[in-house]
Order: structure tokens, then sequence, then C-alpha cells
């Protein structure tokens, strides 16, 4: 009994080892992939653009406030407790919008980014079914063997019609 019990148990492990011996495992460096897609570079484009939009409403406000704190230096003494309470709610104001507008836009960067590591999860799922591959890990958690498709699932990538990532 003993010793058919050992018997399975070794061709077990042995058919184990001999199907992880036939696994081919794929490799992908996603900070080079996402370095040379088009689609990152478009990504990225309209991050710098809707920060630049947040900079000048920013600097508006922020010229708008030095204006106001101007006029009141001008008053000197003569300033009213309620035109010094305006100010102070300005500035208040501005530091709030600030803080918002910070938030808002992280929070773009985070959606677009999400978007851009599902599309790139889509193309390399689509090249590892194709070429055989049915585990795919980043490059940076395998240290030694796996074949890396990095090439092929960019190649996937920019062969892609034109995606939305404002959806």
């Amino acid at each position: 009994m003993k010793k058919s019990l050992i018997i399975a148990a070794s061709i077990i492990v042995t058919s184990a080892c001999v199907m992880a011996a036939n696994l081919q495992i794929g490799t992908i460096n996603t900070q080079q992939i996402i370095q040379n897609y088009s689609g990152a570079a478009v990504v990225q484009q309209e991050l710098d653009q809707k920060k630049a939009q947040l900079q000048e409403v920013m600097k508006t406000e922020q010229d708008n406030l030095t204006t106001e704190q101007n006029a009141l230096n001008q008053l000197g003494t003569k300033a009213t407790p309620d035109q010094v309470k305006a100010f102070q709610d300005a500035q208040q104001q501005f530091q709030t919008d600030y803080q918002t507008m910070q938030q808002e836009l992280s929070q773009y960067q985070q959606e677009q980014m999400q978007q851009l590591k599902n599309t790139i999860a889509t193309a390399t799922q689509t090249v590892s079914l194709t070429s055989g591959y049915p585990i795919v890990l980043d490059s940076q958690a395998v240290l030694y063997g796996g074949t890396n498709i990095s090439s092929q699932v960019l190649k996937a990538l920019n062969g892609m019609q034109s995606i939305s990532l404002d959806d």
C-alpha cells in the first residue's frame, strides 16, 4: 500500500515537472512599452495640456489677488475691516480652488493611466494567446528565464485602431 502511494506520488510529481518544463512563460517590460507606445504619448500630451490650462486659470486668480492686495496696501489704515475680510476670504478661496484643481488633475491622471494599463493588458493578452504564452509576467518580476514579448505587444498596441482615452 505504501509502495503504491509512493509510486503514485512520484508519477504525479514527475508529470508536473514535465508539464512545467514545457510551459512557455512570456515577459514584458511595461516601462519600455509605455515609453514607446504612441498612445502613451497622446495621454501625456493631454495631461500636459490640461495641466497648462489649470496653471493659466490659477495664474489669473493669483494676479487678481495681487491686484486686490496692492489696492489694500494703498488704502493702508483706511481699509475697512470688511475689505480686509473680503481679501482674506479671497485668499482662502484661492487655496481651496488650487487644492481642488490639483486633486482633479491627479484623478484625471490616474484614470488615464488605468485606461492605458488596461489597453496594454488587452494587447498583452492577445499576443500571449496567439503566441502560445499562457503566462506573462513583468520582466522586473523575473530573475531568469522567460521570453521577452515586449516588442510584439508594442506592435500590437501601435497597430490597434486609435482609441479614445477620454471615454
